[in-house]
């Protein structure tokens, strides 16, 4: 059975900051997060769209994590090797 990651997990660990920056960025979307002023809990609020914007969206480069990039990258390195022993790809080819 999966386990369920909390989004105060995902934002830290990195995760939300890499979806947006690498993937939903780019085809003007982004994933927000809402934090509850009284309890800071977090939770996916939204969905932005911007795809009007031929450029999609950017972070402020004030607010990226040099740390969190790196810490995603180096896991996606190992994760691709085992990918790659166990299914002979990396990212899953559609049509198969």
């Amino acid at each position: 059975m999966a386990k369920i990651m909390n989004i105060a997990e995902f934002q830290k660990a990195g995760y939300l900051q890499e979806v947006n920056r690498q993937f939903l960025h780019p085809l003007g979307l982004a994933l927000q997060i809402k934090i509850d002023p009284v309890t800071r809990e977090k939770e996916l609020r939204a969905i932005l769209d911007q795809r009007e914007d031929p450029a999609g969206i950017h972070f402020d480069p004030e607010i990226l994590s040099v740390d969190k990039m790196e810490r995603i990258s180096e896991e996606m390195d190992i994760r691709a090797q085992e990918r790659l022993d166990q299914f002979g790809y990396v990212i899953q080819p559609v049509g198969e």
